[in-house]
């Protein structure tokens, strides 16, 4: 016997994707094959401080001899300000623009055209609404689509300025393009390798970590760091409290600090940050939780179907409490739970298969006469209470079907839901308690753009990730298919 598994493979998890699967055609025999398109995505990325919106309607300036409004430039393109850490000061890099457009009143448009000359382009410092900019440098004449380049001296050490960059053409300005809260100087990167020791639960609580090694956004050596402060927030009005101070710190080293302090229980979040010469690192969050914690989530959980048909269950125990803080472990037993396909897509019938056992396995007997589907979730628990479900992926249990084996993903359900014609389970090495589900629809995105089956007739196999689902394999798995007798398969 054997089964067709399709894989999946995500390889980039910082777009947001939508994934098509072209659909599966009928025409197969003896066994499935399987046509996946590439899992495809859209990105925008977006200057901050880039101003210019886009017109509803544009259309090209064409002259026809009558007086024309002048161009309004547009903003500058490719603003970059970052502080130059070995020399000191700014470096400030654009684009001219080469393109500027005026709204035509009457035929209720924006018209765009090519810029022939620029006056001049400002760098400023940004003064607010009420305040004319302050000019720190101008780029006289420049060649539309011309790279422009400087390095700014002039602005005091350790403070933070807001810039604006104003084109200057035809009497008419861009409006400028804003960066604010650029820092005059470079702060440490945040430490790293937190750790957090408690005596089962309670004070003093001992937190473990390495400084930065290296200024933030570079590969640039600190030469030295004044303090690394542990503290707690109080919230917008008031300034945090402060629970250690550590002053004798070199870059890259590993140190410990110890808080003891009452009346603290339950989840606290901290923040641990490195002071530079210029400034503090970005926070490094430490969660402590004083007090006995509740389990965390069983991991490995792996369910394999045995040759007699039935299911072997295995697990490993939590290696934390559910907070992240101290938890009984000689306490720990756990509950296994079988769950079936219930009346609709978003609901499961669920059964509980065993109790307060101390085992890591569990062994399901499986008595099906047809191929069925199901999954398995255990959950851990101590006497401070339960903790989150662990979920196996969706398995396919029973007889094998026989050859041929044919899989349209085509299944007109209703006038608004469709599904495959067999059984199919899943499986995943995505880690996350809620990972994406294959679903099968008779359109798909890819990106913003809506994705149909060739000639619009039958449906698609696809995933829809998310977000923050991080690097991971997905499959589709059928049930068993009886190939006995079979001296090669045809696809």
């Amino acid at each position: 016997m054997s089964r067709l598994s399709v894989p999946l493979h995500r390889n980039n998890h910082y777009s947001y994707i939508y994934t098509n699967h072209l659909l599966m055609r009928k025409s197969l025999s003896y066994a499935l094959a399987v046509l996946l398109a590439s899992a495809g995505w859209a990105a925008v990325a977006y200057s901050p401080g880039a101003d210019t919106a886009l017109p509803s309607q544009a259309s090209a300036r064409v002259s026809d001899g009558e007086d024309e409004e002048p161009l309004a430039p547009d903003n500058v393109s490719e603003l970059a300000i970052s502080w130059n850490i070995l020399e000191g000061g700014f470096d400030i890099s654009m684009i001219a623009p080469t393109t500027g457009s005026y709204y035509d009143y009457d035929e209720w448009t924006t018209v765009a055209g090519d810029l022939t000359e620029i006056e001049k382009i400002d760098v400023c410092l940004d003064k607010g609404y009420w305040e004319a900019p302050e000019v720190l440098h101008t780029f006289v004449n420049p060649a539309p689509g011309e790279a422009l380049s400087y390095r700014e001296t002039s602005l005091a050490k350790g403070s933070k300025y807001d810039f604006k960059v104003i084109v200057y053409a035809n009497g008419e300005n861009s409006g400028g393009t804003t960066v604010s809260e650029v820092l005059a100087g470079a702060v440490p990167a945040a430490v790293t390798g937190v750790k957090v020791e408690t005596e089962k639960g309670q004070m003093p609580v001992k937190i473990t970590f390495t400084t930065p090694l290296v200024y933030a956004g570079s590969d640039i050596a600190l030469p030295s760091l004044e303090k690394v402060v542990l503290s707690k927030p109080r919230g917008w009005y008031s300034d945090p409290e402060e629970l250690a101070v550590l002053s004798e710190v070199e870059p890259g080293k590993e140190y410990t600090m110890t808080v003891n302090k009452e009346n603290v229980t339950g989840t606290n979040t901290w923040q641990l940050v490195a002071h530079g010469e210029d400034g503090p690192s970005a926070t490094a969050e430490v969660k402590v939780f004083i007090g006995v914690d509740t389990s965390g989530k069983v991991s490995d959980l792996a369910a394999v179907e045995q040759p007699d048909g039935n299911v072997l269950l295995t697990w490993n125990a939590p290696a934390t409490g559910a907070n992240n803080g101290y938890f009984e472990r000689d306490e720990l037993k756990y509950t296994v739970i079988v769950k079936t396909p219930g009346e609709n897509s978003w609901s499961e019938n669920m059964l509980v298969l065993s109790e307060n056992q101390t085992e890591c396995s569990y062994l399901y007997e499986c008595a099906v006469s047809e191929p069925s589907k199901l999954r398995f979730s255990v959950k851990a628990a101590t006497a401070a209470g339960a903790g989150t479900e662990t979920n196996s992926g969706y398995l396919i249990v029973g007889p094998a079907v026989p050859l041929p084996f044919t899989e349209g993903f085509d299944n007109k359900i209703s006038d608004y839901s469709w599904g495959t014609e067999n059984m199919w389970g899943t499986a995943t090495n995505c880690d996350t308690s809620y990972p994406p589900d294959w679903r099968c629809s008779n359109y798909a995105y890819i990106g913003n753009t809506q994705v149909k089956p060739e000639g619009e007739e039958g449906a698609l196999m696809y995933i829809d990730f998310y977000d923050n689902t991080p690097l991971a394999d997905f499959w589709l798995v059928s049930s068993k298919i009886n190939v006995a007798g079979e001296a090669a398969l045809a696809f």
